[in-house]
């Protein structure tokens, strides 16, 4: 009985090698995903009321143009928007595409 049990486990190999091609996939995923969305994080400073411009492939729902701030937190990078709809969400630097225009 110890054999059959002993048969029927699988090796230490081959567990590794398992796991080798599923950290494999991951990886070319994630380059994939990388290079369909950009990863780099927005530098300039945000001030309540200005209209900034998301990454549409980055939010769960797209914003379908610029989206209002109304609340920044430049030190932490965290600023509250809303969009043309009013529907209003926490966003971070790695969100932001650009600066669609600044308050005067």
């Amino acid at each position: 009985m110890s054999k059959t049990l002993l048969q029927s486990a699988p090796s230490s190999v081959s567990i590794c090698l398992q796991f080798s091609a599923a950290f494999s996939s991951l990886t070319r995923r994630f380059v994939m995903l990388q290079s369909l969305v950009d990863l780099t994080k927005f530098e300039g400073t945000i001030n309540e009321g200005d209209m900034i411009e998301l990454h549409p492939e980055m939010m769960l729902i797209d914003p379908r143009g610029p989206v209002l701030v109304l609340e920044a937190d430049n030190a932490r990078q965290i600023y509250e928007v809303m969009y043309s709809s009013g529907y209003t969400i926490g966003v971070g630097n790695i969100d932001i595409k650009g600066i669609f225009s600044e308050v005067g």
